[in-house]
């Protein structure tokens, strides 16, 4: 698949636990051509992504492969979404974010290594819009501001406002979006990483099974 498709799928492979250390796996990889093998006792399947990660990978190379174009278009005005599927378990919140957020605060700066998919984002983001700033000095502002909005049981929730009220959504001839979200302005990356703490912690939590 091409760089120019407007969907990309990329399957990361997470470590075994420490309980399953000496299992064989069922898994085969190769990152060159994208593709993941399942072995069973009596067949193998083949599947084919646009990107695979392994279970070596790091955070760093994760978003790079997956997430780094989406914020490029999302700093010349492309519209991005990254969708982290998964049963509960799998590391969709270890991609995302990292190691999980707790309590209404994120203590110091979140700069670890192993931090994931959004605070880079916010980095990257950040880093790109501040230097334009310098470098335009007195003809460059921005603003930036955030939303954290829960669907559950078919229904939209807003996580920053304490409210247990619906949400609607709406869609114009040019967007979507959630009337009445609370809008959260930020003016630097620990910021963000607060609204996502707050966030978290007001979702109604619930398994994904497969």
């Amino acid at each position: 698949m091409s760089k120019e498709e407007n969907i990309r799928v990329s399957a990361r492979i997470r470590p075994c636990s420490n309980f399953h250390a000496n299992v064989q796996s069922c898994l085969t990889c190769d990152p060159a051509t994208g593709s993941i093998s399942v072995t069973a006792p009596d067949k193998q399947k083949q599947y084919i992504f646009n990107s695979v990660l392994s279970e070596t990978s790091n955070q760093e190379f994760v978003y790079a492969k997956v997430a780094e174009h989406v914020v490029d278009g999302f700093l010349n005005g492309i519209n991005g979404t990254i969708f982290a599927y998964g049963q509960t378990g799998s590391g969709k919140t270890f991609t995302m974010i990292g190691p999980e957020v707790n309590g209404p605060e994120v203590n110091g700066t979140f700069d670890h290594e192993k931090r994931g998919i959004i605070p880079r984002s916010l980095e990257a983001i950040f880093q790109v819009l501040e230097s334009q700033k310098q470098k335009k000095q007195g003809t460059f502002e921005y603003r930036l501001s955030c939303t954290f909005a829960e669907l559950y049981n078919e229904k939209m929730f807003d996580l920053l406002s304490g409210s247990d009220e619906q949400l609607q959504v709406r869609v114009t001839m040019d967007s979507v979006y959630l009337q009445g979200a609370v809008e959260e302005l930020l003016e630097n990356v620990k910021q963000g990483m607060n609204a996502l703490a707050i966030g978290w912690n007001q979702r109604k939590v619930a398994e994904t099974a497969m």
